[in-house]
């Protein structure tokens, strides 16, 4: 807005009858809300599409499948009310057909008002399936079988900001105006890459007696790198002040692992089930968590003294430093590797009636290479700055156009986390001669959950207290409670 027209019109001349000045450059800022306009609205519309075409049969004594399906959402964000356009706002006051203080010439406004696409974000996921099973030699129990596959996937996501959303990014991408959404958020930066996977896959089954029965399972997976088309530098182009896009590239590592699972089944009377497992897991990063620009988050939410004493950036005292969060592209040992884990679980279910069945299972999970998302907590940075003086950018020049220092939040691989805790299920249902009652009680008590910031570093928990990543957990969760009559 033309601040230097309302200081003029309404602050100096109070400032002048009361001989008061404004210290140091005489600038002001302003905030403006246009409530004239009402309140902000946004159209929200997803449109969703879902192809799938398969085929089944049999060859040989095989008995297979195979299928191809194609996935497509779109979300668009349409600005429906309360917004308006910088530009014109400003003419409008400029040319005196509104005054923001006195809210006179509210009509002007209606010229001002935004109707346009903020984003438009748009998801693919292409897959192709084929499995066949066979029966192999018979057993005390019946038949094993053994079960054979395969898949491929081709997942590709883009986010495209409008110009309005854009502008003042920091970005190459942004547009040369000044313009954007008064009332609405802006210094957004498009995305857009994509990645293909394909795994194998075995399973036996063995029913060793009608009673007791053995699964075996391998699986291999292999995930490409991540393809990304907006790629940008980290340093400040000195000429233009922004971070340029470069060529389109393939960022982050290939993840492949073997995994494996053994689950047994055993009834030792018609009305209790035994069961349990054990088996290994692997998990590849999320695409955003490897493409994507570093952009600035805001400041910190505490207040630390200098990190570096003496050096560009420190501010005076305790102060809030910047924080800009990100992707974690590098390849090599330098990026993401994938999750691994172990996990087993033994538990029963049990029907002392035909009206009442429990349930109730204890698992464990121990995960290695956790990806946290969130990258190191803030408080975790700042108090060990030497040993995260690779996250700090030192000096780091703030949007407000002021010299600080910066922590950059990018995903990493934690060490170790572990998981443990009871699942259970119980339901009860009878019958009348009027209808029918059904009622199910179903939930989890997380026993453990731990987890640390790398190889050798002291465990960390968030169950029930607030987490050194600024997360809390309930030591009850998953809990739903069903009760129902007919």
């Amino acid at each position: 807005l033309s601040l230097h027209d309302a200081l003029s019109i309404y602050i100096q001349p109070f400032l002048t009858a009361n001989n008061l000045t404004i210290a140091g450059s005489g600038t002001a800022t302003m905030g403006y809300r246009t409530v004239s306009l009402g309140g902000r609205t946004d159209n929200y519309e997803t449109d969703a599409r879902h192809f799938a075409i398969g085929v089944d049969g049999a060859f040989k004594g095989w008995d297979y499948k195979a299928s191809l399906t194609l996935s497509n959402s779109q979300l668009t964000d349409t600005a429906a009310g309360g917004y308006s356009d910088f530009d014109n706002l400003s003419a409008a006051i400029a040319s005196g057909a509104y005054d923001p203080v006195l809210n006179t010439g509210t009509s002007a406004l209606s010229s001002t008002v935004l109707s346009s696409q903020f984003s438009k974000s748009v998801s693919n996921l292409n897959s192709l399936h084929f499995g066949a099973q066979h029966d192999l030699f018979e057993l005390a129990g019946g038949a094993s079988i053994l079960a054979l596959g395969a898949d491929y996937a081709y997942t590709h996501y883009t986010f495209g900001p409008s110009a309005l959303l854009q502008s003042q990014s920091g970005f190459s991408t942004q547009p040369a105006s000044s313009d954007y959404p008064v009332g609405g958020s802006y210094g957004a930066v498009p995305f857009d890459a994509s990645r293909t996977n394909w795994g194998a896959y075995s399973e036996i089954l063995l029913p060793v007696t009608k009673k007791f029965e053995v699964t075996a399972s391998a699986r291999y997976d292999s995930y490409s790198k991540t393809h990304s088309n907006y790629v940008f530098s980290t340093a400040v182009d000195s000429v233009t002040g922004l971070q340029n896009q470069i060529a389109n590239a393939d960022l982050g590592n290939t993840f492949s692992s073997a995994t494996g699972k053994l689950s047994f089944r055993f009834v030792p009377i018609e009305s209790l089930l035994l069961r349990g497992s054990y088996g290994s897991g692997f998990k590849a990063p999320n695409i955003s968590d490897i493409a994507g620009a570093l952009t600035f988050g805001g400041s910190t939410s505490g207040s630390y003294a200098c990190p570096f004493p003496g050096s560009a950036g420190c501010l005076p005292g305790s102060a809030q430093y910047d924080l800009v969060a990100g992707p974690n592209g590098l390849s090599g040992a330098a990026g993401l590797k994938p999750e691994t884990s172990n996990q087993w679980t033994v538990g029963f279910r049990f029907d002392p009636s035909k009206s009442l069945s429990i349930g109730l299972d204890l698992w464990d999970v121990k995960i290695k290479n956790q990806v946290l998302s969130s990258g190191i907590a803030e408080q975790v940075g700042f108090a060990n700055p030497t040993q995260y003086s690779n996250l700090f950018i030192n000096p780091y020049k703030d949007p407000a156009g002021f010299t600080t220092i910066a922590f950059q939040q990018v995903p990493f691989n934690g060490g170790l986390a572990e998981y443990q805790g009871i699942d259970w299920d119980f339901s009860y249902r009878t019958k009348f001669d009027f209808g029918g009652f059904v009622a199910r009680w179903t939930g989890t008590q997380m026993l453990k959950q731990q987890y640390t910031f790398g190889p050798g570093l002291p465990f960390n928990t968030d169950l029930g207290v607030y987490g050194p990543d600024q997360q809390v957990r309930s030591e009850e969760r998953r809990v739903g409670k069903e009760c129902r009559s007919r």
